[in-house]
């Protein structure tokens, strides 16, 4: 019911795009049907940069703890940050007297700059000294998250980064 007609695709495919062609009165003058081929899907983001973090906490005394946390940067197709994505990670650590490996998964959402940071803090009489982060997924309102995008500028893959107690 347009004079020129528009339309976007959610996804990448093959579509079958059927126009009605009228005269200037409204009466149908014939049908056109088409095949589109449609290469771009919706705009997406990506894992920029994992920035690992840890510090001990009260060294030496009996509350001494470790943190652990990673900064999550998501970038969009274009590497510019995204605001108001939420970051789901699997966090990973051993307990030490049995060797069973608790997993916890945590999420944020990344502020204007585009980052935003999760990870806890541990007991070191309890836990080992390395906590492994896995990327889950990315989510916006108006963005897709393709994992095979991520990447991370100081030599990791952008979806697993190990943090060790300094």
């Amino acid at each position: 019911t347009a004079a020129n007609p528009s339309h976007t695709y959610p996804v990448a495919g093959t579509y079958t795009v059927r126009l009605t062609v009228t005269d200037d009165g409204a009466v149908p003058a014939g049908d056109i049907a088409e095949q589109v081929l449609v290469i771009n899907g919706p705009p997406t983001m990506h894992v920029g940069d994992l920035d690992p973090y840890a510090a001990i906490i009260d060294p030496g005394l009996p509350t001494e703890r470790w943190d652990a946390y990673v900064t999550v940067h998501v970038h969009n197709s274009s590497h510019l940050p995204v605001a108001g994505a939420t970051v789901s990670m699997d966090m990973i650590w051993t307990r030490k007297a049995t060797g069973v490996v608790r997993s916890r998964i945590v999420t944020c959402t990344t502020s204007s700059a585009g980052h935003c940071d999760v990870g806890r803090r541990f007991n070191p009489l309890f836990v080992e000294d390395d906590v492994t982060f896995t990327m889950l997924n990315i989510t916006h309102g108006s963005l897709a998250y393709v994992a095979a995008d991520n990447h991370d500028p100081d030599g990791g893959d952008g979806t697993t980064i190990v943090v060790s107690r300094p």
